[in-house]
């Protein structure tokens, strides 16, 4: 019996056509992240069951290069203003010191450490000014955002995952932002500024489950709204 062969359908792409032949069936679909995967079905004679084999292995046809990006990433929070001290607290910047980006055609994967978050400073009419708070100051946000806010003896990593279009202008980008263990679908764009893309995403901490800081029995209080400003240089980084 002659082999009939049938072109793939759907959302994933093939490197050959699908083959029916007597007695065996061979299948190699493709995959941009797992690779080519051939499943085999082999039908003995005599009625025996029949087995299933899959094999694995990289494809041709999505091999592409991983690219690591220079990226900084600050985040803002910001206090209150009903609460009972909000004019004594400030306005703060933090910036990740910690935090690997690399990209792949449309794809794009953002590891970080929360806990090298550092302050870069307060904020005055949404300008950073790094000598409203002295060093102790500091110290103390920096402890309290990783031992109460972000738990990252817990949680010592954070992660994004997603998709690009780089054709497009602005850029937009979506994918899932996971914090403390819990993953939540985020989407922003970047815009070109000289030799970087530059965005910036608002996110309410609590879909993380990350409850707004209080202290002195609520008299000092955040709100539960974080800007997450995203900086990419559009020049890929020397190895």
């Amino acid at each position: 019996m002659a082999p009939a062969l049938f072109m793939e359908q759907g959302p994933q792409r093939r490197c050959s056509l699908e083959v029916f032949n007597r007695g065996a069936t061979t299948r190699p679909l493709c995959h941009p992240r797992l690779g080519q995967e051939t499943f085999s079905i082999r039908v003995p004679a005599g009625g025996a069951a029949p087995t299933l084999q899959l094999r694995r292995r990289a494809c041709a046809c999505y091999t592409r290069a991983v690219v690591e990006r220079q990226v900084r990433v600050s985040v803002r929070v910001f206090r209150e203003p009903g609460a009972l001290l909000a004019r004594m607290a400030h306005d703060v910047e933090l910036t990740l010191t910690r935090v690997t980006a690399t990209d792949s055609e449309r794809h794009v994967d953002v590891t970080f450490e929360p806990g090298s978050l550092s302050v870069t400073g307060a904020l005055t009419n949404g300008v950073v000014d790094p000598a409203l708070l002295d060093i102790s100051q500091r110290q103390e946000i920096e402890r309290n955002v990783r031992s109460q806010v972000l738990k990252t003896n817990a949680f010592p990593r954070g992660k994004f995952e997603g998709e690009f279009d780089a054709t497009r202008s602005p850029v937009p980008v979506r994918g899932t932002l996971e914090l403390l263990g819990k993953r939540q679908p985020v989407s922003f764009e970047l815009v070109r500024q000289g030799d970087a893309f530059v965005g910036a995403l608002t996110i309410t901490p609590s879909r993380w489950g990350i409850a707004p800081y209080r202290a002195l029995l609520g008299a000092l209080k955040l709100q539960d709204t974080a800007v997450i400003r995203i900086e990419v240089q559009a020049v890929a980084a020397s190895s």
